[in-house]
């Protein structure tokens, strides 16, 4: 799947590239800017989860060691918050939803970062 979503960040940030070929207004072209930003966090998530994640995973399945109930549970409750998170993210963005974005901010401003 990574090679796949290689292939995406490359094939959309080609597409917001020839965007900017035409004439555009500074908020069109502020956008193209935060877009290929955007695009390339999430290419960048990708790759953590590919090389990080995933290599975890392997190692613990190769060393035949599983979580408790209680641990697969917590791991699937921080896997939801995630996603949650993520979802919440990219529709303020998409959007540009400030007030969900100061929701978002608001949810995680517990975290460091």
């Amino acid at each position: 799947m990574d090679r796949k979503i290689d292939i995406l960040n490359r094939e959309i940030k080609l597409y917001l590239v020839r965007l900017t070929d035409e004439p555009l207004n500074e908020a069109q072209n502020a956008r193209v800017v935060n877009l290929i930003a955007l695009v390339s966090d999430i290419e960048n998530i990708g790759d953590i989860i590919d090389r990080n994640i995933l290599n975890l995973a392997q190692k613990k399945s190769t060393l035949k060691v599983s979580f408790s109930d209680e641990g697969w549970k917590d791991v699937k409750e921080f896997h939801q918050l995630i996603v949650d998170n993520f979802e919440m993210a990219l529709s303020a963005f998409s959007l540009s939803n400030l007030d969900l974005a100061r929701k978002w901010f608001k949810t995680n401003s517990r975290f460091e970062y």
